[in-house]
Formats: C-alpha cells, sequence, structure tokens
C-alpha cells in the first residue's frame, strides 16, 4: 500500500514538472506551435497517463484489502465470530446458509459499487455524454 502511494506520489510530482515545462516553452515560444512546445505536450501527457495508471494501480490495492476484509467480516458473521462475541480456539461450526446469504449481499453490495463508480466517472467525464448520463434500473 505504501509503495502504490509512493509510486503516485512520484508521478504526481513528474506531472507537476511536465506541466512546467509545457508552460515554460510556451512562453519561450511566445505562445506558437513550436517542436519544443510539442514535445513539451507529448511529455506531459505520458506522465499524464502514467500518474492515472499509478493511481489505478493504488485503487486497486485499496479494493483488494476492502474485498478482503469484507470476507474476513463474512466468515466472522457466518461462523458466529461477530466482533464482540469471546473468540474460542478453532472456528464455530460454519453456518452455510447464513454464510451464502452474506456471501449474497456482499456480491450485491460489490456490483452496487461498481456500477455507482462507473456512473460517477461517466458523469465526471468530459463531452456530451456527461450532460445527460444514461442509468441502468435493475428490476
Amino acid at each position: 500500500m505504501e509503495r502504490s502511494i509512493d509510486e503516485m506520489s512520484n508521478e504526481f510530482e513528474e506531472v507537476l514538472a511536465a506541466a512546467a515545462d509545457v508552460i515554460k516553452a510556451r512562453g519561450a515560444s511566445f505562445g506558437l506551435r513550436t517542436a519544443a512546445t510539442d514535445a513539451a505536450l507529448e511529455n506531459f501527457r505520458q506522465r499524464w497517463r502514467l500518474f492515472k495508471l499509478a493511481c489505478d494501480r493504488a485503487e486497486d490495492v485499496v479494493d483488494s484489502a476492502r474485498r478482503s476484509i469484507m470476507a474476513e467480516r463474512v466468515m466472522d458473521a457466518a461462523s458466529g465470530m461477530a466482533p464482540g462475541q469471546p473468540e474460542t480456539a478453532g472456528l464455530q461450526h460454519l453456518n452455510v446458509p447464513l454464510f451464502e446469504r452474506a456471501l449474497h449481499k456482499v456480491n450485491a453490495v460489490a456490483a452496487d459499487l461498481g456500477h455507482g463508480s462507473a456512473a460517477v466517472a461517466a458523469a465526471s467525464s468530459p463531452g456530451p455524454s456527461a450532460a445527460t448520463p444514461s442509468v441502468d434500473k435493475a428490476d
């Protein structure tokens, strides 16, 4: 997790440096398009892509940790070892129907979160579709 944060931070610093290079190149060319401004813009685009990839990797780490924690909670609830109850040396008898219901709920919540983050991403992206986002309704 810490490595993902460091990578994201380093990439952000690179994006800022690339943006500063674009501004300097534009200023040096008096706002005209030159090979130097094109190179600075391409470097900025590449750094932006790398920053977005670092953010995506960090998000994957967070999602993985969230799923792991949820799985532990489901197992605890299904085995009767909910928080506040005394722990026993071994795993208690697993209530399979309760486990299946809890797992179904976790999967439903994960699906809802996935649809919600996709809708937020679509709404925040620039373009004509952002003004009229379409949301699928589950019946």
